[in-house]
């Protein structure tokens, strides 16, 4: 692995949608990509699938939700949970890994990163997007407003998927202050830190516009 240079984030490209990040992130050529997480999250998902294909690649997904992925019998869709793909992908099987707002979720990112750099080709491209622990936006909930949710989050959602991790909260859910279901939150620096250890060489860092979110009627 070369040893990349600083990169200033000051000077870090702004795009206004993760939709427009991805497909600048993307030539056309012949390429397999893989969706991680493909089978979504909400109205803010971007449409990976059409993207890709409109640059001439072949689009797979992967996601660990199996009853979802086997009632909708998706063509080239695996099933398995990133940290661990030995029984379900080969090795350098990809050409681009895209993983759009999902390595926040775990608790274990180095095992991520590592199986990322297993099934990509010895060329291949890793394309993360994760909110950014220093965003504005979410600043000033936290202090001011004293939460870290957003509106499509739903609280009995975040309690159901956070309980087990955080036992003192089982009973008192309004305790909870931050979005749980979100694990660890990056700074550009430990994105660096955590891809450089596992072999990576990071080539660009970029800012996406957050998605204007409307509160949902009571």
């Amino acid at each position: 692995m070369k040893r990349n240079l600083y990169l200033n984030v000051s000077s870090a490209k702004k795009y206004y949608s993760r939709t427009d990040f991805l497909s600048d992130s993307l030539k056309f050529g012949n390429f397999k990509l893989l969706d991680v997480g493909n089978l979504g999250d909400g109205d803010v998902n971007v449409d990976v699938k059409k993207i890709v294909e409109n640059k001439g690649g072949e689009y797979f997904g992967l996601d660990c939700n199996s009853n979802l992925a086997n009632s909708l019998s998706l063509k080239n869709q695996f099933i398995g949970d990133l940290h661990n793909l030995n029984n379900v992908i080969e090795n350098e099987k990809f050409d681009i890994i895209y993983s759009g707002q999902v390595i926040e979720h775990s608790w274990r990112p180095g095992e991520i990163i590592k199986e990322c750099r297993r099934i990509l080709k010895n060329d291949g491209m890793l394309i993360l997007d994760t909110p950014n622990v220093f965003d504005i936006y979410g600043l000033f909930r936290y202090f001011f407003r004293k939460t870290d949710t957003i509106y499509m989050d739903e609280n009995i959602l975040s309690y159901n998927e956070a309980k087990d991790n955080l036992q003192n909260y089982r009973e008192n859910k309004n305790n909870l202050l931050s979005q749980p279901q979100h694990k660890i939150f990056y700074s550009a620096a430990m994105l660096r830190q955590l891809l450089n250890m596992h072999g990576f060489r990071v080539e660009k860092f970029v800012f996406i516009k957050k998605s204007s979110l409307k509160k949902p009627p009571v």
